[in-house]
């Protein structure tokens, strides 16, 4: 299976200009998930399509206001052994987005590069 980019969370200290901007730029829509395992997370809509997420800058990600990169893996945990093994750095824990949305883990390449890793379903551990 060919890997691809399949989503990106744009990371911000301050989620209302963050918002006002991409509106404004793109005329990207933001909606609240009323169910959303995730506080202050957005999704971005653009047209018909959800494309990525908006989120609150944490602590793991305070230096660096920017994006993260998803990638859609067939298997979360080996991939994310796989990172370790490379010389990558897991960062957070795996989040488990319910309601058969996936699961995604965050990590940080050897050049301190945050990307994420997700799979459609979660595996058992």
């Amino acid at each position: 299976m060919a890997v691809k980019s399949t989503w990106f969370d744009l990371l911000t200290s301050n989620m209302a200009d963050t918002r006002s901007f991409y509106e404004g730029l793109f005329g990207w829509q933001f909606l609240r998930l009323s169910d959303s395992a995730l506080p202050d997370y957005w999704v971005i809509q653009a047209g018909e399509e959800l494309i990525g997420g908006l989120r609150k800058a944490s602590a793991e990600t305070q230096s660096q206001n920017s994006s993260v990169l998803y990638f859609t893996v067939p298997n979360l945990e080996s991939s994310a052994q796989r990172v370790k093994e490379l010389g990558g750095q897991l960062v957070g824990e795996r989040v488990d987005l319910g309601k058969n949305r996936g699961s995604y883990q965050w990590f940080r390449d050897r050049e301190g590069n945050m990307a994420a890793l997700w799979a459609a379903q979660k595996e058992s551990i």
